[in-house]
């Protein structure tokens, strides 16, 4: 078994080579004057965009009394009901057509980096 004070000195040895490394790893960024952007990194981890409501068909918008969107559709289909929903970019009786956006509702999910480790792509 090594003895106490080699044991430190190897330690010791150890660290200095880490704290070499980590200046090298500072120095050589600070001279090709490269600027992180940290911002660009969370959006692969949480992904915080708003999840978009569209119209499933062309229709008509009514707004109900407990702020829900019921769209009627032209062809007689069954209604198409929007409870849950942050912020309504419709108003009642606005004409619709399919794939237009009706409402956004504000969601955290997982980013791409999470999505794929779970095997979601």
């Amino acid at each position: 078994m090594l003895r106490n004070s080699n044991r430190w000195l190897w330690h010791s040895i150890f660290a200095a080579i880490l704290a070499v490394l980590a200046f090298a790893v500072y120095q050589s960024s600070q001279k090709i004057n490269y600027n992180w952007q940290w911002e660009r990194i969370t959006p692969f981890l949480i992904d915080t965009s708003p999840k978009e409501v569209r119209a499933s068909d062309s229709g008509t918008v009514e707004i109900n009394a407990d702020n829900s969107i019921t769209i009627n559709f032209d062809y007689g289909d069954e209604p198409q009901q929007i409870i849950n929903y942050d912020e309504r970019l419709v108003e009642d009786g606005d004409l619709l057509f399919e794939g237009d956006l009706i409402a956004r509702s504000e969601q955290w999910t997982m980013g791409a980096v999470g999505c794929r480790s779970l095997g979601n792509n």
